[in-house]
């Protein structure tokens, strides 16, 4: 008799753990990215959580909820409804973020090229452990900005510092779009923050200057020095 009360008390605990464990496997799915000491700004919905993990669910069963935060010291759980593109995030102390989307973290390479075409970029930042870095957050343009503020090299005559960016156009599409085909206008850029950067027949390729507009240019313009390239991390 013992043995059988024994077993109707280990059932509850046995769900419960398959139910926890289907749980964790659900968020590890829907949360891609987790970040310290940053905060969503603007957000949709503040609420109350007894933890960070509390906050995550609540997130998780909002489908319109593409990331939260949780400020440890307030316990308040703040969620935003907006796109992953239009997502913004301020430095925080003692606040978690989770999102449901990738964040990959920008840097601009070591090594520098004359040479602007997609497949080159692609090459030089897959020689550093990256790809070809594809702006569709204001965090990343800030970050990018900085990148380029601090790396990045002045064109001949330009007021600005520059580093080449994956934004190109092709005459298949003719607007300037990213390496996945997404345009570059729409999100985070408008037509207004594109500047030709060199004088040229064809404007082909890009590069991003370090007050966040967009330069465009040949694929192999003459007369400038080699730059670096914008990347994001894959390893």
């Amino acid at each position: 008799m013992a043995s059988h009360n024994g077993h109707q008390r280990a059932g509850p605990l046995l769900l419960l753990t398959i139910v926890t464990l289907l749980g964790t496997a659900a968020d590890a799915v829907v949360f891609q990215t987790i970040m310290m000491n940053v905060t969503v700004l603007r957000p949709d919905l503040n609420m109350t959580a007894a933890a960070a993990c509390e906050c995550k669910a609540k997130c998780f069963v909002l489908p319109k909820c593409s990331a939260a935060s949780y400020d440890i010291t307030t316990s308040v759980c703040s969620m935003t409804y907006d796109a992953p593109c239009n997502v913004t995030t301020t430095f925080a102390p003692g606040v978690i973020s989770l999102f449901k989307f990738v964040i990959r973290e920008a840097f601009v390479t070591k090594g520098k090229t004359f040479n602007g075409s997609p497949d080159n970029l692609k090459k030089m930042c897959g020689a550093e452990g990256g790809v070809p870095l594809i702006i569709n957050t204001k965090q990343l343009l800030r970050e990018a900005r900085q990148l380029v503020a601090d790396h990045g090299i002045w064109l001949m005559w330009g007021a600005n510092r520059v580093a080449w960016l994956s934004a190109y156009q092709t005459p298949k599409y003719g607007l300037y779009h990213w390496p996945d085909n997404s345009p570059v206008i729409g999100s985070i850029f408008t037509a207004n923050d594109f500047f030709p950067a060199l004088l040229a027949d064809k404007m082909e390729v890009s590069v991003l200057r370090d007050d966040g507009k967009i330069g465009t240019l040949s694929e192999q313009p003459l007369f400038i020095s080699a730059l670096p390239v914008l990347c994001a991390r894959t390893q």
